[in-house]
């Protein structure tokens, strides 16, 4: 079994061709996969969100991100 970081990576990696996106992991490394595509999610949006100059824009944009992060890990019960 891959380590969850790879499978992270690789999903992300197919997804960005347009690929399959795909796989099947058991149910405790699903929510594994889940959290780290929520980390690296979250992290590809505030690089985005830092390029903002507009602070009040930022903010509105920042708590939809949250929103969609955090209905995501309760979805899958992370």
């Amino acid at each position: 079994m891959k380590h969850v970081d790879d499978l992270a990576r690789d999903f992300v990696r197919r997804a960005a061709k347009g690929g399959p996106v795909a796989i099947k992991v058991g149910r405790g490394i699903a929510a594994l996969l889940v959290a780290e595509l929520i980390r690296a999610g979250f992290d590809l949006a505030q690089g985005c969100l830092e390029s903002i100059k507009d602070d009040a824009l930022r903010d509105r944009l920042l708590a939809i991100v949250g929103a969609a992060a955090a209905g995501a890990a309760i979805g899958a019960g992370v």
